[in-house]
C-alpha cells in the first residue's frame, strides 16, 4: 500500500491539486504565445525572402527571355 500518510482535508488536497494544474496550464498557454509571436515573425522573414527570391527570378526570367529572342533551341 501507500507509506504516505493520507491528506489533512481531501477537498484541501482537491484545490491544490486543481491550483498546480492551473499553474502549470497557465505556463504552457505563456509558452505557447511566445511560440506562436517566434512563428509569425519567422513567417514575416520568410515571407521578405520569398518576395525578393520572386524579384530575382523575374528578372532573371525577363533577361533570358530577352537574350533568348534570337535562339530556336536551348542547349
Amino acid at each position: 500500500g501507500f507509506s504516505s500518510p493520507p491528506p489533512t482535508d481531501p477537498s484541501e488536497e482537491n484545490f491544490f491539486r486543481l491550483q498546480s494544474e492551473h499553474e502549470r496550464q497557465a505556463m504552457e498557454l505563456t509558452q505557447l504565445r511566445k511560440t506562436m509571436e517566434e512563428m509569425e515573425v519567422r513567417i514575416d522573414s520568410q515571407k521578405q525572402t520569398l518576395g525578393a527570391r520572386d524579384e530575382s527570378i523575374q528578372r532573371l526570367l525577363e533577361m533570358l527571355q530577352g537574350q533568348g529572342q534570337g535562339h530556336c533551341g536551348r542547349g
